[in-house]
């Protein structure tokens, strides 16, 4: 999954009501893209193109079968996740 196909430059109104709060839909972008959001803001981390694209490759590597417990996704992207470089100043 692409980047870019979780944040297309359109809204998306189709989306309604909340996300499964124990599983994650790998199929459904909306799910994957809610769960790296709640991923960053539970880390403390900012929310950045880079930052995204380091929770969403880890979330790629996971070799979990569906159905995909939300706890045991958020343990393997902790594990996983490597982190931007953060420049100097």
């Amino acid at each position: 999954m692409l980047l870019k196909e979780l944040w297309p430059d359109d809204d998306n109104k189709k989306v309604v009501g909340k996300p499964d709060a124990m599983y994650v839909s790998m199929t459904e972008r909306y799910e994957v893209r809610h769960f790296i959001e709640q991923f960053l803001t539970n880390a403390g981390k900012s929310h950045t193109v880079a930052n995204r694209q380091a929770v969403l490759d880890a979330v790629n590597s996971y070799k979990g079968r569906a159905p995909v417990l939300r706890s045991a996704l958020t343990t393997h992207v902790q594990a996983a996740v490597k982190w931007p470089a953060t420049p100097k100043p």
